[in-house]
């Protein structure tokens, strides 16, 4: 099922003004990942969408997403929350601006807006078709990881070119020093 077949079929989602989308490899998903949606309005309807990076080789025989661990964490969390596993399941390189694109001409009443951490923050610009990323976006709901101040300032200056785009920093969460890079290299040295 295609993500717009998705959303056209939850009535919520249908309904809903803003789609709010949490991506990521989730590999694996740990507390900061929890943390990052615990932190974003429970009212707004969110889709946690496991994929696989685009800037990265595509390896899904040492995947670590636990799909399940995920689905039990969201039915905890809220009503308004989704999870849509048809990128991970596809196994492909899927660029955000690929599926933010494509929502954007067909649902471009809703407005698309992504949670992301502070470090997928400062590094937007450098995404896939950023440009064309951030122009679809109506906003972008930043968790803090350990952030930088100057960089932020920098940053939120640079994007303030793209006039449709609102940024909302949501704030600090006690798992900031958490990364799933970390957690696998971990689980590695022990073996």
């Amino acid at each position: 099922m295609s993500l717009l077949e998705f959303i056209n079929k939850n009535s919520k989602l249908e309904q809903s003004d803003e789609i709010v989308f949490f991506g990521g490899t989730f590999n694996p998903w740990h507390e900061g990942h929890t943390s990052c949606i615990k932190l974003l309005d429970s009212n707004k309807s969110l889709i946690i969408l496991p994929d696989h990076s685009p800037h990265k080789e595509l390896d899904t025989d040492s995947r670590q997403t636990d799909i399940n661990l995920i689905k039990s964490i969201i039915n905890q969390t809220s009503d308004n929350f989704y999870l849509y596993t048809g990128f991970y399941d596809a196994k492909i390189k899927n660029p955000t601006v690929n599926w933010i694109s494509e929502l954007k001409d067909k649902l471009n009443e809703k407005k698309l807006s992504l949670l992301i951490g502070y470090d997928s923050f400062i590094s937007i610009t450098k995404w896939t078709n950023a440009s064309q990323l951030l122009s679809k976006l109506d906003h972008l709901y930043i968790v803090n990881r350990l952030n930088d101040e100057k960089l932020k300032d920098s940053q939120i200056k640079g994007l303030s070119c793209y006039k449709n785009l609102s940024l909302d920093f949501l704030g600090e969460h006690e798992h900031e020093k958490l990364s799933s890079t970390l957690i696998r290299g971990q689980k590695k040295a022990q073996e």
